[in-house]
């Protein structure tokens, strides 16, 4: 018997229209204007430094860790010479951007909101950065959810199989009681059938067999069918 689902964000619940490196550059953007470095340092400059930070902190996914944004952040201002307590207002000014460019696929909240009324238990696992935490709460999808757990507040990546561990433990459920929703081969699908959960893979788009690795359980166009196929359970 299933009672827990578990969802990605990204491409899945949520259309992303800008990828993450275009929105990278719109945060340094903002950044730069935020912290009023005209006069000081050319806009170039400041591009560079922050590109060698990113690139340095950005080895850890290879071992599907997280970036450290508070460290990120932390190092660029000891580059620059400043010292700012207000590191999380510096955090939400760097991902805001995202928020202009995602929006909810229309079966999201009909869908969240059957699965609360059958008695699931929900879970999001999104490897994200702040960005995406903002654009959670800015669609109110906390509202139906459980639990959150966004890579960069844990520290591990999906496929990480800790990751998807730790989020049946925290709502007392197990792999076997499980249902993985995703749109990534690799991230959603790999990992969580590694640990033992029944994967759905979500094809809003074209994908190529070369990005699907590890064959779901289930492959569906919509959340619709999702409902269909827990009904079998």
């Amino acid at each position: 018997m299933v009672d827990t689902v578990c969802f990605d964000l990204g491409n899945t619940l949520v259309e992303e229209l800008k990828e993450d490196k275009a929105l990278r550059e719109d945060g340094v953007r903002n950044l730069y204007s935020e912290l009023r470095l005209e006069r000081k340092i050319e806009y170039e400059h400041f591009v560079e430094i922050h590109d060698k930070i990113w690139i340095e902190e950005e080895k850890v996914r290879l071992k599907f860790r997280e970036v450290n944004v508070e460290r990120l952040i932390t190092r660029l201002l000891g580059k620059l010479g400043m010292n700012r307590p207000d590191i999380d207002h510096l955090i939400d000014v760097y991902f805001s951007p995202k928020l202009k460019y995602v929006k909810l696929f229309p079966d999201v909240l009909d869908v969240l909101e059957k699965l609360r009324e059958n008695g699931y238990k929900l879970v999001l696992i999104s490897n994200a950065l702040p960005s995406n935490k903002l654009v959670f709460k800015h669609f109110k999808l906390d509202r139906f959810f459980d639990i959150a757990l966004f890579s960069y507040e844990i520290g591990l990546r999906k496929p990480h199989p800790d990751i998807f561990h730790e989020a049946l433990e925290r709502v007392k459920s197990s792999p076997e009681k499980a249902i993985m929703v995703g749109n990534n081969p690799f991230a959603d699908i790999a990992g969580s059938r590694l640990v033992g959960m029944k994967t759905v893979l979500i094809v809003r788009h074209r994908i190529g067999k070369e990005d699907a690795p590890v064959l779901p359980d289930y492959i569906v166009p919509s959340l619709y069918q999702v409902l269909d196929l827990l009904a079998k359970y």
